[in-house]
């Protein structure tokens, strides 16, 4: 993890009984950034965002949070590192200058609020980079 990273997922690998569905997702989401997860319905981004939030609990893998695995950390020490928002392309006002991760269904909506977006196809990240440059990534 950079030492600028707000989260970082290690190869993150979730699913439920049965079935896996995030393999090995590995990324860092910058301190202070707006990233957007973006793919096709039923590619995991949601199970990925549950994960991130301690809502379920990966398979492998690690999320740090400043540096912090957060499946170490009790509930309240989880809680100041990370919160979850219904999905919506505009985080409230609270959040200004906080780390967001967002999943979003419309690349164009990703491209508009966020900073980073990371793309995903069968629970795998396909693509990460700023708007422009992950929008290339086909799903």
């Amino acid at each position: 993890m950079t030492a600028t990273a707000g989260l970082a997922l290690d190869g993150l690998t979730v699913g439920y009984p049965h079935r896996r569905v995030v393999h090995d997702a590995s990324f860092a989401v910058p301190r202070g950034s707006v990233t957007a997860i973006v793919g096709p319905n039923g590619c995991g981004k949601s199970t990925l965002l549950r994960a991130v939030a301690r809502l379920h609990r990966p398979d492998f893998g690690t999320v740090r949070a400043d540096g912090h695995d957060l499946w170490q950390l009790t509930r309240r020490q989880a809680a100041r590192h990370v919160a979850l928002l219904p999905q919506a392309p505009r985080a409230p006002e609270a959040a200004a200058g906080r780390t967001v991760v967002m999943v979003l269904h419309d690349l164009a909506s990703a491209a508009r609020h966020a900073d980073t977006v990371i793309a995903m196809k069968d629970g795998r990240v396909i693509a990460q980079g700023a708007p422009a440059t992950s929008s290339t990534a086909r799903w």
